[in-house]
């Protein structure tokens, strides 16, 4: 009985191909062109999809949502959206959708993805070959004799890329079924760059950002330790020094050292001389004033990449926009009384940004004052406008004012309690402060009267 020949007893024996080129006569008869982007490595990990959603987190929502298992279609990535694809391999890509998409919205899912890259060599999947060491070091012969051993498995160099509806990569479209291109579009790609690689420097997460700010804290400590043992030198030098004149004193002899030398250059800088005693504690807050934020306040400031500061000493991030102005001038030009208030508020939940400033007192910074912004005011009253009103101060007085109007957001309101102690810092000196969420509760008389029961050092 004969059987029936096969596809096979009919082709011809062939090479195997060494250049795409060779298939180009192929190409155009099944719709396709030759790809010039290699694909990515082997998988280490699932490919997986994420929904970013800001939205969600502006109510205190998990905004971060993993998509299927592995098994992604292209309707998966709705237009009005931001998602992440982790490819399994070297690559994350953030995916815009067509739709109209807000800056914060943007921002938000670079974050994410940022730190999500730097959280994956962590992941159960990788055991780096020094771990493995310490492992086998600790295993039994007998158990790695039975295969329980454990392979070396290094985390890939992770690249975060952008792409946006229309214009993805071949290898994003590789990890969908049946992926058909759309109209491409340059929306948010170009835009969005230069924050991505801004954001790649950013710590990796609140807790190293803690752990950096911790570090500050105990080396500003070891600063102080090592000032007061200089001052205790100091004082140990000066006390010698005094021992000798009791001696030369009551001897009756002349101290050659001292006749026409130091001890005389700094006997003539006494009290009124402006030496070291002059002015007491309101020069030293007066000079204080005349520093810049950054000086004043000395490790707890960071300086920003886009020229914000941020403040190191705040439970949670923290920062003034000086997109606009600088917060040491605008504070200089109020302590040197060319202002006489100003006013910040919060553009996000750990940003703090200029709002107005002026010269016409308390009724300018109240008209600033709105129903949807949380913010700071710092007002300062002069000594001679404060006599007019019965309060008796031979000092200008200033008033920080905590706005927190009652349609703010829980989210916001967690924010001001958690950067108090620091935005305290930056508006110093303050002699009164009034917490309110009615402009009733700033009125000229209300805050006059609280000036008068403060009990303030004149």
């Amino acid at each position: 009985m004969s059987t029936l020949p096969t596809i096979c007893d009919f082709a011809e024996p062939s090479s195997p191909v060494s250049d795409l080129n060779e298939l180009s006569h192929i190409c155009p008869l099944l719709d396709i062109s030759p790809s010039s982007i290699p694909p990515l490595p082997p998988t280490t990990r699932p490919i997986r999809l994420f929904n970013v959603s800001h939205a969600k987190r502006q109510v205190g929502a998990m905004f971060v949502e993993e998509i299927g298992g592995g098994y992604f279609n292209q309707d998966d990535l709705f237009e009005r959206g931001t998602f992440i694809l982790d490819s399994g391999s070297t690559h994350l890509w953030v995916w815009f959708g067509d739709g109209a998409l807000s800056k914060d919205e943007c921002e938000l899912v670079i974050r994410v993805a940022v730190r999500l890259s730097r959280h994956i060599k962590e992941m159960k999947y990788y055991t780096p070959v020094d771990l493995l060491r310490t492992q086998n070091a600790v295993t039994s012969l007998n158990k790695v004799s039975k295969g329980g051993g454990r392979e070396a498995v290094e985390c890939p160099p992770i690249t975060v890329e952008l792409c946006e509806s229309g214009r993805e990569p071949a290898n994003f479209k590789a990890c969908f079924f049946g992926w058909q291109d759309t109209k491409a579009k340059d929306k948010y790609v170009k835009m969005y760059q230069k924050y991505l690689a801004e954001n790649l420097e950013e710590p990796a997460s609140d807790d190293e950002a803690a752990k950096t700010r911790r570090a500050q804290e105990q080396q500003q400590a070891s600063d102080r330790s090592e000032s007061a043992m200089g001052a205790s030198t100091e004082n140990d030098a000066k006390s010698e020094q005094l021992k000798r004149l009791s001696f030369y004193a009551s001897s009756g002899a002349k101290p050659k050292a001292l006749g026409n030398g130091r001890a005389g250059g700094r006997g003539s800088m006494g009290r009124g001389g402006g030496g070291r005693g002059s002015g007491g504690a309101l020069a030293k807050k007066v000079a204080g004033r005349t520093l810049t934020i950054e000086e004043r306040l000395g490790g707890v400031t960071k300086a920003g990449r886009r020229g914000s500061i941020h403040m190191a000493n705040a439970s949670q991030p923290l920062k003034f926009n000086q997109d606009t102005v600088s917060l040491s001038s605008v504070m200089a030009q109020l302590h040197a009384k060319e202002l006489n208030w100003v006013v910040y508020g919060y553009t996000s939940k750990q940003e703090l940004s200029l709002l107005g400033s002026g010269k016409d007192g308390l009724t300018g910074a109240v008209g600033v004052l709105n129903e949807t912004t949380v913010a700071y005011a710092t007002v300062r009253f002069e000594a001679a406008e404060l006599a007019m009103h019965g309060v008796d101060s031979s000092t200008d007085r200033y008033l920080l004012v905590q706005w927190v109007p009652a349609s703010s957001s829980p989210l916001v309101r967690g924010a001001v309690n958690a950067h108090r102690a620091a935005v305290h810092e930056v508006f110093s000196p303050h002699h009164l402060q009034v917490n309110a969420d009615d402009k009733g509760d700033l009125e000229l008389s209300a805050v006059i009267d609280q000036f008068k029961n403060a009990r303030i050092q004149t």
